[in-house]
């Protein structure tokens, strides 16, 4: 099963667990369900989804199956509040308004628990103007492990500077940098839950969990 296709949502369904999924637009404005920017790493492809239609897009499949990338509504109504959804939205500032609003309207006839996050500020200080009862976390990382040469954009995300604009419910950073003392402050100053992404063994697990509010 791979990755972000509609059998592994019905999976994640099938045990109570609880989903994190990516949301991306498209360039015919559709919200579609995948991790990377790309469909390289899962269709072998060379291809940006923000450049790419729909119909496009529903020309490759993921990996060697037959299964195609899922549009945001096709998971929606195959979850259908079963279990909670942590949706992270992947935008560039000269899409985030649309993608956002685009968003919003769709997620209004869904019923189920959810909330939002993004490496984004921008989506997070929409969310705020517009609809402030949804939670909404900043995502974020020592950015200078990542890219040693990060501009000041990536400087801000990392040290958090951006957080009077967003005033995000919740901060989640890599589990690896968390001890990065903007960390701390902001969590102090805005009284944001801290999360730490992504745990892939129980040594991580076990070091970091008295320290986070979420993992």
């Amino acid at each position: 099963i791979p990755e972000n296709s509609l059998p592994a949502f019905q999976a994640a369904v099938d045990k109570g667990y609880g989903i994190e999924l990516d949301v991306h637009i498209t360039a015919d404005h559709q919200l579609i369900v995948h991790h990377d920017d790309t469909l390289y790493r899962m269709c072998r492809v060379e291809r940006a989804i923000k450049d790419m239609t729909l119909e496009e897009i529903r020309q490759y499949t993921l990996l060697n199956t037959d299964e195609k990338i899922p549009t945001l509504k096709e998971v929606l109504d195959l979850v259908n509040g079963k279990v909670p959804l942590l949706i992270e939205l992947k935008s560039e500032s000269h899409n985030c308004d649309t993608l956002c609003r685009i968003f919003n309207h769709a997620m209004r006839t869904y019923s189920g628990k959810y909330i939002i996050e993004s490496f984004n500020p921008l989506a997070l200080r929409w969310f705020k103007k517009n609809e402030p009862s949804i939670l909404r976390g900043q995502l974020s990382c020592n950015f200078f492990k990542e890219k040693p040469h990060c501009d000041l954009v990536l400087f801000m995300i990392t040290v958090l500077g951006s957080n009077f604009l967003s005033r995000p419910d919740f901060i989640s950073y890599k589990y690896t940098d968390y001890k990065n003392p903007s960390v701390q402050m902001n969590c102090g100053f805005f009284r944001a839950r801290l999360a730490l992404w992504t745990i892939k063994t129980m040594d991580a697990y076990n070091t970091v969990r008295d320290n986070a509010d979420m993992i």
